[in-house]
């Protein structure tokens, strides 16, 4: 954030104006408890310093702890997207903690490792991801291990979110089907 400038009336007018709007938008991406704990705080500067203090827990527990909760992260009868959502969520928050230094040189040794940390990555998300589907979906967990390669996580996910709705739809069609028949029974006498 830039000083505030206070010689200038029509600078100080833009400052002003600015320091409140990144100040509204921090409140309204805050918590109803959050906000009221910074809603007298008058730069936006200042609350930014606060929030970050107060909820940028960057060391060993805070990974320890995201780290436990993806292992124990189900989807327990809810959506397949709501899971996954959760998932993605905690993987950025992850890697954002445990950014690699920046890559230089680009020898052929290098390249071939960073690929294949990737690739490593993105199948551990995938095991970490069908580890928490329901056990609804046994049969489709077991067609996506078998896939040679495995297919990226973002794939796999589509894949089950489609036989979700799709079970969606059958199991509304299973409960119109019977109101239907005794409808048409009635028209019939």
């Amino acid at each position: 954030m830039l000083p505030c400038v206070d010689d200038d009336p029509i600078k100080f007018d833009q400052w002003d104006a600015y320091n409140n709007l990144v100040i509204a938008w921090i409140m309204n991406n805050v918590s109803d408890a959050i906000s009221k704990s910074i809603l007298f705080v008058p730069l936006a500067a200042e609350v930014w310093s606060q929030l970050e203090k107060r909820f940028a827990v960057r060391g060993g527990s805070r990974k320890y702890q995201l780290n436990c909760h993806l292992c124990n992260l189900e989807q327990d009868g809810g959506s397949i997207r709501d899971n996954y959502t959760e998932l993605k969520g905690m993987w950025e928050e992850i890697l954002a903690m445990s950014a690699l230094s920046q890559v230089i040189s680009t020898s052929t040794d290098i390249v071939q490792f960073l690929a294949t940390l990737a690739k490593q990555q993105e199948e551990q998300r995938l095991f970490q991801f069908l580890n928490g589907i329901d056990d609804d979906y046994n049969s489709q967990r077991t067609q996506i291990l078998l896939m040679i390669p495995l297919p990226s996580v973002e794939t796999a996910y589509g894949s089950l979110q489609q036989e979700e709705l799709q079970k969606e739809v059958l199991d509304g069609n299973k409960l119109i089907e019977p109101a239907a028949l005794l409808s048409e029974m009635t028209d019939e006498k």
